[in-house]
């Protein structure tokens, strides 16, 4: 598997709010809700209390 480092969320808006879709702001509105549905987390998930499947979940349906 090629490794990547490209982040999920963007480092030119913090997570100021801790919450996951608010560093998501970098991808497409559809792109990003369809991420979150199928990685099964509400939009206002707290960043600490992802699961780190969930993060690669999202990586993989937003690249």
């Amino acid at each position: 598997m090629k490794r990547s480092t490209t982040p999920v969320t963007s480092p030119a808006k913090p997570l100021n709010s801790g919450h996951i879709k608010a560093g998501a702001v970098q991808y497409p509105a559809h792109r990003v809700d369809a991420a979150f549905a199928e990685a099964g987390l509400d939009r206002g998930r707290v960043v600490a209390f992802v699961h780190p499947d969930r993060w690669l979940t999202l990586f993989e349906r937003l690249h």
